[in-house]
């Protein structure tokens, strides 16, 4: 609560003058009563729309993940846009999240590859299959190991 710079009394939030003294209030006491501490001019100002930080139209979002899902030069888009070959700091972001979400899909195909191969659900139901396939097309489909 401010208090008056004569005769000390306490003041209310929005006063302009002292009421005992009529000495004026000075401005700061009057403009910091209700003006919360976090606010702050600059951050409520966004990004130029030419900047490296104005966010992704969805548009553009939804052409590149397009882009990025083709299955040989999408994968060449992503890396290079995920090091930091594009300008927009939001691509180089998507890119990174879809290079993660790649990973984490290998990572789960490798492994569901691995508890088939182990508990050998591979040789007992896929090897017949793929041998019924290549029969069909008259080839001998034999395991390598």
């Amino acid at each position: 609560m401010p208090k008056c710079t004569k005769c000390g009394s306490d003041l209310a939030a929005n006063v302009a003058v002292c009421p005992i003294c009529k000495t004026p209030v000075e401005k700061e006491y009057r403009d910091l009563s209700h003006t919360p501490a976090y606010a702050s001019p600059d951050y409520d100002v966004p990004p130029p729309k030419k900047s490296r930080y104005a966010p992704l139209g969805a548009w553009r979002t939804f052409g590149c993940i397009l882009l990025m899902h083709l299955p040989a030069i999408g994968l060449v888009f992503a890396v290079v846009w995920a090091l930091g070959g594009a300008y927009r700091r939001g691509k180089t972001n998507l890119a990174r999240a879809v290079l993660l979400l790649w990973l984490f899909g290998l990572l789960i195909l490798c492994g569901a590859a691995c508890a088939l191969w182990f508990t050998g659900v591979f040789e007992a139901y896929i090897t017949p299959f793929i041998n019924h396939i290549a029969n069909f097309f008259g080839y001998e489909f034999t395991m390598p190991f």
